[in-house]
């Protein structure tokens, strides 16, 4: 039985390193991936009132005057 409590013991440390090893590997994923992002581009209105503009190189501005609206993007990822 000594053993099997020894075995247990180690699978379990096993267990929580690669669990650790998976959560760090996964965070440093997403920032990455958020640091690669861009603005949406060419943005053309198809139908209803929107105005886009671009004040600086990490900020896109949208505003919609009607109720509805149709933008069309040359771009954009999600």
């Amino acid at each position: 039985m000594q053993r099997m409590n020894v075995s247990s013991k180690r699978r379990n440390r096993t267990s929580a390193s690669l669990m650790a090893l998976l959560l760090t590997s996964t965070a440093l994923v997403g920032f990455t991936s958020a640091k690669a992002q861009e603005l949406p581009t060419g943005g053309s209105v198809a139908s209803g009132g929107v105005t886009i503009s671009n004040p600086s190189a990490s900020q896109l501005n949208i505003k919609q005057s009607t109720n509805s609206a149709i933008v069309n993007w040359q771009s954009f990822s999600i």
